[in-house]
């Protein structure tokens, strides 16, 4: 059976007559960590781009060295940035993305092709795969994580379904696109504490404490219950949420939830702290951050104030994402000279990093997009969206 660079390069070739309206996208996956090539991830990031396919009639290569390449006759780039903004923030926290992302535009995350103008290049790629390569010892082994994640051949009965799913609430992040559509692209999983403590007959005002939290989580978390957590058949993906306090993280109750929980999912966890608190004890911050970088969860620093935000260097706190908070208030008085400092510091932390939350209103929207920020959670995203 010839592969898929062989099946890609006589498609290349056959083009030649068909060039009109033909655009290309090739996601550079292959510039990433071992860590973002596992075979489930790739499998998410080539079928992203399936909805493109069935409306445009177009193909979906997945290269050996797991690049994807997707073609298709009078699609909008617009249209494949919609995907590809979904690819970086689902790989956004891989170590090399920011290198990759600030590479030159011949190495970056995606390169997009317009055949009517681009063909001689992408045809010349495509013959150059067919060049053998040296085999890289480092390279990735579908085989290997095949092997590490394949079911025990006679899995146990089901339990009931796990009390901690009654306990969850979720939010959708969304991407606005430049024409201003609004999709989602990740589902925020987070545990109602007053309902936790209510469902297990406890006082729902008193010590609702994030310790309290990772303590019941170490106890209850199950297969069944995080494979509901993380349901592929779901249109978006999913991740768990925690708010923390920054020495929450050192302390032994974090350490026993991460025990149990890396035995249950590869999934990471976000692990939300408030950047006031966190830039209070900076030292604290610092190990806080190690020690999560130790374990491969996500950090989050949110709740910023729009202008503490644009003060901030996020090249120095090196978190995975920073939440704004939108306060009506505060941003319709907005200083315009400000406005410069706050896309100044979206564009150092990544426009894939950066979500505008607490979103109750179009002003949020257009706010954000001029100041260059392109995630957004909140009420108004969620009803734009259900009404359209």
């Amino acid at each position: 059976m010839p592969s898929q660079e062989e099946v890609l390069a006589d498609y290349a070739k056959r083009l030649r007559l068909h060039r009109k309206g033909r655009r290309a996208a090739l996601v550079h996956l292959s510039r990433l960590s071992r860590a973002s090539q596992h075979p489930q991830d790739l499998r998410l990031a080539a079928e992203a781009f399936l909805p493109l396919a069935r409306r445009y009639e177009g193909e979906i290569f997945r290269l050996s060295n797991h690049d994807i390449v997707f073609i298709a006759k009078d699609v909008t780039v617009a249209a494949m940035d919609e995907v590809v903004l979904r690819l970086r923030y689902m790989f956004s926290d891989d170590p090399y993305f920011r290198e990759v992302e600030n590479a030159s535009d011949s190495d970056r995350f995606c390169t997009y092709y317009d055949m009517e103008r681009h063909y001689d290049a992408f045809l010349a790629w495509t013959g150059s795969l067919l060049r053998p390569a040296a085999q890289d010892e480092e390279s990735p082994s579908i085989v290997a994580f095949t092997e590490l994640t394949r079911p025990a051949a006679d899995p146990e009965p089901k339990p009931e379904r796990p009390r901690l799913l009654d306990d969850l609430q979720t939010s959708a992040v969304f991407a606005i696109d430049r024409d201003g559509r609004l999709s989602p692209i990740l589902s925020e999983i987070r545990f109602h504490l007053s309902l936790m403590r209510a469902h297990r007959g406890l006082s729902t005002t008193s010590g609702m404490s994030d310790r309290w939290l990772l303590d019941v989580l170490s106890d209850e978390m199950t297969p069944d219950f995080m494979a509901a957590c993380f349901d592929n058949s779901r249109s978006a993906p999913r991740t768990l949420v925690l708010p923390l306090h920054p020495m929450t993280v050192l302390l032994p109750e974090f350490d026993r939830f991460h025990e149990a929980y890396k035995r249950l999912s590869r999934t990471p966890a976000l692990i939300e702290l408030n950047w006031l608190e966190a830039l209070r004890e900076p030292e604290t911050f610092i190990a806080a951050r190690d020690r999560l970088a130790r374990s491969g969860h996500k950090l989050c620093l949110a709740d910023w104030d729009i202008y503490a935000f644009a003060m901030s260097d996020p090249r120095r706190l090196n978190a995975h994402f920073y939440k704004i908070s939108w306060k009506p208030a505060l941003f319709e008085n907005f200083r315009e000279d400000w406005r410069l400092s706050v896309a100044e510091t979206v564009r150092a932390a990544g426009a894939a990093k950066v979500i505008l939350t607490d979103c109750s209103a179009a002003a949020s929207l257009s706010f954000g997009q001029r100041a260059g920020i392109v995630l957004y959670t909140g009420a108004h995203p969620d009803r734009e969206t259900k009404t359209k």
